[in-house]
């Protein structure tokens, strides 16, 4: 009996790692908090209960199911992780995802229901009660310990190794059970020792089994860190072109070419609230905030653009970006280093609502935040957060805000609009760098002055439209709903294009 405690023990704890190591990768190509959280309740319950059903109907043993659950573990490290995007359409991929943990899930209902089944009650309570308690332990171990630390590929081997051994141990005769705990060990051993993946090809950077992009000419990895936020890695040519990844899903690019950089959206974000406060202060010692540092490239415009006089609070979430950025200095004009630049590391929400009202307010503020769904910058694009910005914002100061729009009238955008409306009284639109940004501020009516003729008519039609248009609040994240579903949309799009190319290069056509 105490036998079947531990079993109950073992499989809730692998159960959840298990969907923790699923819903993580399904996070690579997925960047919406509601649907990466809600996955996980609905895999492991819908499992769990379709296991339960199954066992009812059919006497299963103990064994089987098992051995199910290995097999199912290791074919989705094959398919799923080894594999991956490269050989399959994005769709596919997270249908296979999903798939094994539904599947791993399933296997950990029916075993549950099976050593309940032959117990008396006050047994079977106990059953459930380890089960519980091993659910808890494997996603606090999942969650916090063994995937942030030690990557998915190593949480696939050790849910492997846990159900090779769980086998052995209630396997008889004793012999059997210990060859298939030797199998097994040197199963997982082989599997930690042939590398990330069975798809790696020279074309393609992989950091941790899941491909970057389509590797040139010269181009390789440069960095590659965990961080509580996503795996950081960078990509290119050192000293001529990099890229910056989290989670492989590309954020910025900086270039040799100094045009190119200051073309771009990102410098155009940091760089263009300056200007426009420069003329109106008349001032040299301007107070301005950069939220989101990433590649950089805001940051460097904002400070290229203010005085020695002048000073700049950095406000950036992952404690790990800062060092990851440094790869990007020497394409860049300035950096984090510079004397005049504060960095604060702490949420954007965060700092802002708990700024000390006596400090000094801004003259201009960039928000150059990417990955709006991401449950960890979500929130920076509500009307709180504005409300938070703009009670730190001088009255004439200006804050510049850039969606993952290229449409201006998309839903999105016209959200983003209206937020930005209820809250200040001023907001324009500008489409330049083919990118939506936002200039808002309190009391300048004068920012259409250092927009185009074409942003400014953009903004009159914008406006018209975004009438009726939700408002993006913490207790009603419209914007989320509008920006990704899942039967598909602007995001889905562009991920499935990004890896068309490799699926071809690597299958030959």
């Amino acid at each position: 009996m105490r036998a079947d405690i531990a079993l109950a023990f073992a499989v809730g704890a692998w159960s959840l790692l298990g969907q923790f190591i699923f819903n993580r990768i399904i996070f690579f190509y997925v960047a919406n908090s509601e649907y990466t959280a809600a996955s996980i309740i609905t895999l492991h319950l819908a499992g769990f209960w379709l296991g339960a059903t199954w066992a009812r109907k059919r006497r299963l043993g103990i064994r089987t199911l098992l051995a199910g659950a290995a097999a199912i573990t290791l074919l989705a490290e094959i398919l799923v992780w080894r594999m991956g995007i490269v050989w399959f359409s994005l769709p596919a991929l997270i249908a296979l995802t999903a798939v094994g943990g539904i599947s791993l899930a399933t296997m950990s209902g029916a075993t549950i229901t099976r050593l309940m089944r032959s117990a008396t009650n006050d047994h079977a309570q106990r059953v459930f009660m380890a089960d519980t308690a091993g659910s808890v332990l494997g996603a606090l171990v999942g969650g916090f310990w063994l995937i942030p630390h030690f990557g998915i590929a190593a949480a696939f081997h050790g849910l492997l190794l846990a159900q090779v051994v769980a086998l052995a141990v209630i396997m008889k005769p004793r012999r059997v059970g210990t060859a298939i705990a030797a199998a097994g060990m040197l199963m997982v051993l082989f599997l930690q020792a042939t590398g990330p993946t069975l798809a790696a090809k020279p074309q393609v950077i992989a950091v941790e089994g899941m491909p970057i992009a389509e590797r040139s000419a010269g181009e390789a990895l440069v960095y590659s860190r965990r961080s509580p936020y996503g795996l950081i890695s960078i990509t290119g040519k050192p000293g001529r072109n990099l890229g910056l990844n989290i989670d492989s899903r590309p954020l910025c690019v900086v270039t040799d070419q100094p045009a190119e950089n200051a073309d771009s959206t990102s410098w155009r974000l940091g760089a263009m609230p300056i200007r426009m406060m420069i003329p109106a202060s008349g001032r040299a010692d301007l107070n301005v905030a950069n939220i989101g540092l990433g590649c950089g490239l805001t940051l460097a415009a904002m400070v290229d653009a203010i005085s020695a006089k002048s000073h700049m609070d950095l406000i950036e979430i992952n404690p790990e970006m800062p060092a990851a950025q440094k790869s990007f200095w020497p394409l860049l004009p300035t950096n984090p280093s510079d004397p005049r630049v504060t960095t604060t590391i702490d949420d954007g929400f965060r700092y802002f609502a708990e700024r000390n009202p006596t400090l000094p307010k801004y003259d201009a503020v960039a928000m150059d935040v990417a990955w709006m769904q991401n449950m960890s910058a979500t929130h920076l694009f509500s009307a709180e957060m504005y409300l938070n910005i703009r009670r730190n914002l001088a009255d004439d100061g200006v804050l510049s805000v850039r969606v993952e729009e290229t449409d201006p009238f998309s839903k999105v955008s016209l959200i983003s609009f209206r937020t930005l409306a209820q809250v200040f009284p001023h907001v324009n639109v500008s489409l330049a760098g083919g990118v939506v940004v936002f200039y808002a501020s309190p009391t300048r009516g004068d920012l259409a002055n250092f927009l185009t003729d074409e942003d400014n008519r953009l903004t009159d039609w914008v406006r018209e439209a975004s009438d009726g248009m939700p408002v993006n609040r913490l207790d009603d994240l419209a914007m989320n709903r509008a920006k990704f579903t899942a039967a598909g949309g602007s995001t889905w799009e562009q991920l499935e294009a990004k890896y068309a190319g490799m699926r071809r290069m690597l299958k030959g056509e």
